[in-house]
């Protein structure tokens, strides 16, 4: 019997070469067949030969690359591949013979030199088993299998061959094989025996009488191959290093061929009952496999878990959806006599299907759309990379400014669509130069409303949900097996989620830092294209500008009210542009700005602010009203729809209703008896249902900025290092984000179209006359220009500080709190 302090390190590089591993290691290689000298003959995959012969020219060389895919094919069929594991366990039971320190490349072990009753023979086998290149027959021969070895089958192998006899197992357990027939008798006890041995130094036989008495127990009980789970394995660790027979969990479970100890003495305590449990590397691997593979998560809870959280997202929609259908079926049923409420949940029910179905088919098309968007700026930056030189990826762009020289591959089809849907009313984008910018930013946009927002603040609720199981489980982690694995699984399930965050907020990180880099670069160009404009006023007085300012600040870019044409807005102007230290427009219309309100002061005001107030409610009333109007009518198209869906529902029921009427030559009642009947009833119901949904809106919009506002200040509080927000909180943030996300990017490309206006006001402006009459239009014009731009960036710094950019802080803030603390149980654990 070969010895039982461990196996002989048996390598893939050592079986044949460091060349042989090399090549296997290329992209796409796999081992093809192994000749019976110990020569491995390495070949590409068939999907890299398709690649090759897709890439070949067409045309008259056809013949030849038809000849060169049969050859290849045949290269690559299955039984090309049958042997080919069988070869390699051969191989590596020969190098098992070779002397110690060479390798022999001359010859293959021959199979009746092969004994699976052998440890050593047998622990490989098992590795290669495990690795899917062999399996066990009904006579328990090893047969080969037709996967294909590439080098990450073979690092298993090798893993797994020169690796712990528990690590092994476990691959079996992870995979949810059964463990072959012996293992227990041939790998698992010589493998414990052999480290009891190395690390008391008693003799063999007392280490087999002490493990048996210990498998035997009714806590360990392993008696055959089905005994062996993850349970049963830590219990056995555990007792033998309370008993002192193996080492401690810090030295990563149980190692062959350690060193005896120093006073070299056999002790074999009698078992007592373990105070402690801890999880070794092998444990720790195996729970986290099956944590990361979802053995562990319970679909049916998770599922549960995600509803409810939906309902708390949308507790308010789901609360007017249910009052109109209850207010509708009851005035449905006491207009009909009870049988129209039948006839409206049946239609209702119809109608909201047709709705879903309507919208995810709408959903979908826009998620491919923007998909494309998103693909297209890519291969743009792929492109512009080429020309460059420098390696640079659309997601990690430190110069966003860079994407205003990515260009569109002018013969792709897809470009050309995206055109024609970018032209349409609605999606029309300012210029070519900011084409790429702006698709980058409406499809991050979508997809972080659509479910980046949504995934972030479940994890961060799931986070939260973590961190107190964690503290909780942490107490009693070490007093049995079970608490130990489930908090060995908590810490895999929190590592998971922290993982997982990355991705989940990929859209919304990259939606805040290209808009952001934008805007910066955009700041730049408005203050060179400032300088030329301000000439003019420079050379008139303040109260001039002062008056041309307060004109432009009520032109319909602007403020937007026109129809106030003597309404002073120096005090609004004041607070849109603020004073910023290094900013030169800011400061000159500050300065300008402030002389005029100090000589208005000095004047006579002529503002009628009474009739301005009259105005001001007119025209807002008529907003309103028009609302209304557009509102109702939408409500009464969408209305007309449901009658249509209910008149073809009343016209089947009727003819259900007459066939017995008609078969019988008789009369019927029909279906007009349950027909809704219009009255002041109905119109009652529409108007309450309408102003429910304003009303309730707008409560719970003010409560989401309360709480936004206040959940802002805790995280801005000085020294608030251990943020701890509740499920309304972050709840409340994302539904502000997400509300004001597509202003925010709006906001952005808003400024662009004012840049580029600016720039065609400083093409006029050498064309003008300044004796002409268009001058002061002129004028007008560039001072709107000037303060839309700053209104916007007055909007745009009040979004990303406050909704769009407190959810972005604030769950980059809660994850790095997140992983200290993961870090911190791992080292006190």
């Amino acid at each position: 019997m070969p010895p039982l302090d461990g196996i002989r390190p048996v390598r893939f590089s050592r079986v044949f070469s460091q060349d042989t591993w090399d090549r296997l290691c290329q992209k796409n290689a796999t081992l093809r067949d192994i000749t019976a000298s110990r020569q491995a003959d390495i070949a590409l995959s068939s999907r890299s030969v398709r690649h090759l012969l897709n890439s070949l020219p067409s045309g008259r060389h056809v013949s030849h690359t038809q000849g060169l895919g049969t050859w290849f094919s045949r290269l690559f069929r299955r039984r090309r591949r049958e042997e080919v594991g069988l070869k390699m366990f051969k191989a590596y039971i020969a190098s098992l013979h070779d002397d110690e320190g060479s390798v022999n490349p001359y010859s293959l072990v021959h199979e009746s030199s092969v004994e699976l009753s052998d440890p050593e023979h047998f622990r490989i086998a098992c590795a290669f088993v495990a690795a899917g290149v062999c399996r066990f027959d009904r006579r328990g021969r090893l047969v080969s299998t037709d996967k294909a070895i590439d080098r990450a089958v073979v690092e298993q192998i090798d893993e797994r061959v020169n690796g712990s006899v528990t690590r092994l197992a476990y691959a079996f357990i992870a995979l949810n094989k059964p463990l072959p027939s012996g293992f227990v008798e041939l790998c698992f006890k010589p493998h414990i025996v052999s480290a009891m041995v190395a690390h008391t130094g008693v003799s063999t036989a007392e280490s087999v009488a002490v493990l048996d008495d210990l498998m035997a127990s009714h806590a360990v009980s392993i008696k055959c191959e089905s005994d062996v789970t993850l349970e049963h394995v830590m219990e056995l660790k555990n007792r033998l290093r309370h008993m002192g027979l193996i080492e401690d969990a810090e030295n990563d479970g149980i190692n062959e061929g350690t060193k005896p100890r120093p006073d070299n003495k056999p002790r074999l305590p009698t078992p007592e009952p373990s105070q402690h449990y801890r999880c070794d590397s092998d444990d720790a691997w195996l729970i986290r496999y099956q944590v990361e593979n979802h053995r562990f998560l319970k679909f049916g809870s998770d599922f549960v878990k995600r509803i409810q959280r939906w309902g708390q997202r949308n507790k308010r929609i789901i609360g007017l959806e249910v009052v109109e259908v209850l207010t509708f079926a009851i005035v449905t049923g006491v207009t009909t006599g009870g049988i129209g409420t039948a006839v409206y949940f049946g239609s209702k029910l119809a109608y909201k299907l047709l709705q879903i179905g309507w919208g995810a088919l709408m959903d979908t098309i826009r998620t491919q759309l923007n998909k494309i968007r998103l693909r297209r700026v890519e291969a743009g930056v792929a492109r512009l990379s080429c020309r460059s030189g420098e390696h640079l990826d659309s997601r990690e762009l430190k110069d966003i400014a860079l994407l205003d020289a990515v260009e569109d591959d002018e013969d792709d089809k897809t470009t050309r669509f995206l055109r024609f849907t970018e032209s349409l009313p609605g999606n029309r984008i300012t210029e070519d130069k900011h084409r790429a910018v702006t698709r980058l930013l409406d499809s991050t946009e979508y997809f972080a409303r659509k479910r980046s927002l949504t995934r972030m603040a479940n994890l961060m609720l799931d986070m939260k949900q973590q961190t107190d199981a964690l503290s909780e489980q942490g107490v009693t982690a070490g007093d049995s097996v079970k608490d130990s694995v489930r908090f060995q699984q908590l810490q895999a399930v929190a590592r998971a989620h922290s993982e997982r965050f990355g991705e989940a907020v990929r859209d919304y990180d990259q939606m805040i830092v290209a808009s952001v880099q934008k805007v910066t670069a955009l700041n730049d160009t408005f203050e060179q294209q400032f300088t030329p404009l301000w000439e003019p006023f420079k050379e008139m007085p303040a109260e001039q500008v002062g008056a041309l300012f307060n004109e432009a600040a009520g032109h319909s870019s602007v403020r937007g009210r026109w129809y106030l044409p003597k309404e002073d807005n120096f005090g609004w102007i004041q607070s849109v542009v603020k004073e910023e230290p290094g900013n030169a427009s800011s400061r000159r219309i500050r300065e300008c700005i402030a002389e005029a309100v100090a000589l208005q002061n000095q004047t006579p005001q002529d503002h009628n602010v009474t009739s301005n107030k009259v105005r001001r409610k007119v025209v807002q009333a008529t907003l309103e009203g028009r609302d209304l109007l557009i509102s109702y009518a939408r409500s009464r198209l969408q209305l007309m729809g449901l009658v249509w869906v209910r008149a073809k529902f009343y016209a089947l029921v009727d003819r259900v209703i007459s066939l017995p009427a008609s078969l019988t030559s008789g009369g019927s009642v029909g279906a007009a008896f349950i027909k809704p009947i219009l009255s002041p009833v109905w119109a009652a119901v529409y108007v309450f249902l309408y102003v429910a949904e304003k009303v309730t809106t707008a409560i719970n919009n003010k409560r989401n900025r309360k709480r936004n506002q206040a959940t802002q200040e805790r995280i801005n509080a000085e020294g608030n290092n251990n943020l701890s927000l509740s499920v309304d909180d972050w709840l409340a943030m994302r539904r502000q984000a997400k509300h004001l996300g597509p202003d925010y990017v709006k906001n952005v490309k808003r400024l662009m179209k004012v840049l580029d206006t600016m720039q065609a006001l400083s093409a006029e402006q050498a064309t003008l006359d300044k004796a002409s009459p268009e001058y002061r239009d002129f004028l007008v014009r560039t001072a709107a220009a000037m303060l839309r731009y700053k209104m916007l960036m007055h909007e745009l710094q009040a979004q990303l500080y406050g909704a769009v950019g407190l959810m972005h802080h604030a769950s980059m803030q809660y994850k790095s709190q997140f992983d200290r603390r993961l870090q911190c149980i791992q080292v006190a654990d």
